[in-house]
């Protein structure tokens, strides 16, 4: 059947079609060519690709959130977190990053099982793969620790979280960006000499 349709019955492939549009609500069609669908399966690559990069952007917000929450002393402290936790375990006030480091976890995952699928579907030999059980199953993982990602990051931490007006204007007054114009205009020694002072 693969490849041919030799010793399938007469019209399998689109009844197959038609029961997995039923089965997942989806526009599945039939491949235009089964012999590359056999040997190349570059689209799983592609799809494991984007849900990448979507995690290391998740995965970036939430290490700029967590370090924008870093503090209250000793950190940035421009953003508060919503307290899902009763503290750190060993120092009582703290509110730890819980979510953006989890958010940050599944990130690695993702991207952990995104190269799983890269090595899959690089291991194709002439006009067969056999590699789509590991494909698949990475996808399915990788499909639900970006949606728990996404979710938890939405609903648990930047839905909730409150900033800090004073804490950020200290942190814009103290801001070196003015002394470029300030270099341009006098010099980069003598901006060196009044931004120190």
């Amino acid at each position: 059947m693969v490849g041919t349709g030799i010793g399938a019955p007469e019209g399998f492939a689109d009844r197959c079609v038609q029961e997995l549009r039923r089965l997942t609500s989806r526009n599945v069609t039939v491949s235009v060519d089964f012999f590359d669908t056999l040997a190349h399966l570059d689209p799983y690559s592609a799809i494991a690709d984007a849900s990448s990069r979507a995690a290391i952007t998740i995965a970036k917000i939430a290490a700029d959130i967590r370090l924008r929450s870093s503090g209250p002393r000793g950190g940035l402290a421009e953003v508060t977190l919503p307290k899902l936790q009763a503290g750190s375990s060993i120092m009582p006030g703290k509110v730890n990053p819980v979510v953006p480091e989890y958010a940050m976890q599944l990130s690695y995952r993702i991207r952990g099982k995104a190269y799983t699928v890269a090595c899959a579907v690089a291991a194709g030999e002439l006009e067969l793969n056999v590699m789509e059980p590991v494909i698949v199953d990475s996808l399915i993982d990788i499909f639900e620790d970006l949606e728990n990602a996404a979710h938890a990051m939405a609903t648990l931490c930047v839905s909730g979280i409150e900033w800090n007006g004073v804490r950020r204007q200290e942190s814009l007054n103290h801001a070196v960006d003015r002394w470029i114009d300030f270099a341009a205009a006098s010099g980069y020694d003598e901006a060196t000499r009044e931004a120190g002072s």
